[in-house]
């Protein structure tokens, strides 16, 4: 799991949730924070997440909320022809 998919905020930028798989808990005494992140990340992936939000950290422990996420679609606005003048 990319760390952009592992986010303090309740949602990932450009991406819609479309499942909550639950409560996600990572926790690594020896390691520190980096080390139950990555527990967190494990965790996730093992339950069927390609991503976790609202994610907290206390001490050497880290929990969120395991989602799946997709990616929105962006619609591009159409650009009309342009033909200059023929005074130019």
């Amino acid at each position: 799991m990319d760390n952009q998919f592992v986010t303090t905020l309740p949602y990932v930028m450009g991406y819609e949730i479309v499942e909550s798989k639950g409560f996600i808990f990572g926790e690594a005494i020896i390691t520190g924070v980096e080390g139950s992140i990555e527990k967190l990340k494990k965790e996730a992936e093992k339950k069927g997440c390609n991503a976790v939000v609202n994610v907290r950290i206390a001490g050497d422990k880290a929990y969120g909320d395991g989602v799946v996420v997709r990616r929105i679609p962006v619609e591009l606005p159409e650009v009309p022809d342009f033909t200059p003048p023929d005074n130019l």
